[in-house]
């Protein structure tokens, strides 16, 4: 199921169950309505979360970046704002008005190499694998998404 179905399912369940709701209220049956309301409830506050973390999962990434905490501590070490500490506190809520950065994956791929006893992978990015951590029967293949030494998405590879 891709993040866009599950949108799409939770929607879809949250105006079922609003729909029944509207249906046994004109009815007059009112039998399930506090549970069906409660599901409705949920259903529309996880469509929310699920198209806020596609919005996240969508952002442009940059290359660069750096704490705000770190920016601050840097103005603070600037001579003219310890003389004149208002013009600190001012370029300290400039820095935290700012909007996040999300730092830019590595993507590398996982290299097969092999000796005379066993085969083994290497992430391309550090080298990871290069000791023998990725030990590697035919039967069994270890290579993960992301290398666990530098973090490196390492979906290609064989």
């Amino acid at each position: 199921m891709t993040i866009d179905e599950a949108i799409k399912h939770c929607k879809e369940v949250a105006e079922e169950n609003e729909e029944m709701c509207r249906i046994e209220e004109l009815m007059g049956l009112g039998l399930q309505n506090a549970e069906m309301m409660k599901c409705a409830r949920e259903h529309k506050q996880l469509a929310e979360w699920l198209t806020e973390l596609k919005q996240f999962k969508e952002q442009e990434p940059c290359e660069d970046t750096i704490s705000r905490q770190a920016a601050i501590s840097h103005v603070d070490d600037v001579p003219y704002i310890k003389e004149h500490p208002n013009v600190g506190l001012l370029w300290e809520a400039w820095i935290e008005s700012l909007p996040s950065a999300q730092s830019k994956r590595k993507v590398g791929e996982w290299i097969k190499k092999n000796n005379d006893y066993f085969d083994w992978y290497e992430c391309s990015e550090c080298g990871y694998g290069s000791d023998g951590e990725m030990k590697y029967n035919r039967l069994c293949d270890v290579r993960t998404k992301f290398c666990p030494d530098c973090g490196s998405q390492n979906l290609k590879g064989e």
